[in-house]
């Protein structure tokens, strides 16, 4: 029984991620609105102020910007210049596209004050759900996706995905540790921005990808 309920799990882990993502972001929606939020975002706060530093913040600083559209855009030209034959920059690029606009739809609907009082950079905008958390985890989960399909050597396989796994996490503890976000905001973006990705994986990467194998 344990062994079909884990071959279950194996063979639908997307849509289990896609599902558990939902689940999650709508706990926290649910919550927001109802304005039961303040403890969690408290404690997570005060949680990642116990590192704080100059060096840990001058260090967060940077990896913040690396859930910056910007430098995304980087990432996939160089993905082009790689592999110029490819779709993995379209698919780079239109996935950014899209969580971006998807951001700016949720936070218009949401319409969520940023922190204040605490930041230590300058933001504008909303803050529900975090943008830099929904690109970070869209672009860099895809990039991992595709490094673990497509690079053969299984130290560069497992270094690309593990680093982009720790960006991805960085990222999100970087808005919370600059004040920007509060710690629900980026794990509503996270939890939404699995979803979305398990949905452009399985509706747009995976069929391309079966053809050329």
């Amino acid at each position: 029984m344990l062994v079909k309920i884990k071959n279950f799990c194996y063979r639908n882990r997307k849509w289990l991620l896609f599902f558990i993502g939902v689940i999650i972001f709508l706990m926290v929606t649910e919550d927001l609105l109802e304005q039961e939020l303040d403890a969690f975002d408290q404690t997570i706060y005060q949680m990642v102020m116990t590192v704080k530093t100059p060096f840990v913040t001058s260090f967060f600083k940077v990896v913040t910007n690396f859930g910056n559209a910007f430098w995304l855009i980087a990432i996939v030209l160089l993905l082009y210049l790689f592999y110029p034959k490819r779709p993995y920059s379209i698919w780079m690029l239109s996935n950014l596209i899209m969580i971006t606009l998807l951001n700016l739809g949720l936070k218009s609907i949401f319409m969520r004050p940023r922190p204040e009082g605490i930041r230590m950079i300058e933001e504008s905008g909303y803050s529900f759900p975090s943008g830099h958390s929904m690109i970070s985890m869209a672009c860099y989960g895809l990039l991992a996706y595709l490094a673990f399909k497509k690079i053969k050597r299984p130290t560069l396989r497992f270094f690309i995905c593990g680093l982009c796994f720790l960006l991805i996490l960085l990222v999100g503890v970087s808005r919370i540790y600059l004040g920007v976000h509060y710690a629900s905001d980026v794990l509503a973006g996270f939890a939404f921005s699995i979803s979305y990705l398990m949905i452009f994986i399985m509706g747009v990467v995976k069929p391309s990808l079966e053809l050329t194998e």
